[in-house]
């Protein structure tokens, strides 16, 4: 920060208002864009953060209100869930940061849920039918969002597909390799690739 030039940078506004400065800030400076928090960085921990803080304050929230189990578990489902994994298509977290982040929420909210806390973290998002309780593993959701994403845009005209199309040719690139990349054998050629 201290090296660059210190002109400031000016948005010409319309109708001669006066131009608005951009504020500098350092590469991994959080800001909140569209709902989620990114940096150019690409350091997601502040959105994590962020995720942790809104879950723990909704399972405080649950635990200290009158609220029965069944109507707790519709919550958790419907309400912050769909909150907390806003956004999370565009963030590439460590899966294991994620699902350690989701289970300290889940092990908040058993309370409320009448869930004895001690269950096992697997038996909390093991589907029903393995006799789990069925809560969202946030990292087949993240998966399963991305695909989603990537199957109503790739071969479209829309400017998520160039974004999608111009992400794919810079990982090319930053292998080394031409190809299909997804063909490749993971295990040998992860090393080329950087994390993220």
């Amino acid at each position: 920060m201290s090296e660059l030039p210190p002109n400031p940078l000016l948005i010409p506004q319309p109708g001669g208002a006066p131009n608005v400065d951009i504020a500098m800030q350092a590469a991994d400076w959080p800001e909140k864009e569209i709902g989620r928090f990114t940096c150019p960085a690409g350091d997601f921990g502040y959105q994590l953060k962020h995720i942790k803080k809104t879950g723990t304050e909704w399972a405080s929230n649950m635990k200290s209100s009158s609220c029965p189990p069944c109507d707790a578990w519709l919550g958790l489902r419907y309400q912050p869930f769909p909150k907390l994994s806003y956004g999370l298509v565009s963030v590439s977290a460590p899966p294991a940061k994620l699902k350690t982040v989701f289970q300290s929420i889940y092990c908040k909210s058993l309370s409320s849920l009448k869930v004895d806390r001690n269950i096992t973290k697997l038996s909390r998002t093991l589907p029903y039918k393995f006799q789990g309780l069925g809560l969202p593993n946030p990292n087949i959701e993240v998966l399963a969002l991305k695909q989603h994403l990537i199957q109503n845009h790739w071969g479209t005209e829309s400017e998520v597909r160039n974004f999608l199309q111009q992400a794919y040719e810079t990982f090319q690139t930053e292998l080394g390799l031409s190809g299909d990349m997804f063909a490749l054998e993971y295990k040998r050629f992860q090393v080329l690739a950087s994390d993220g």
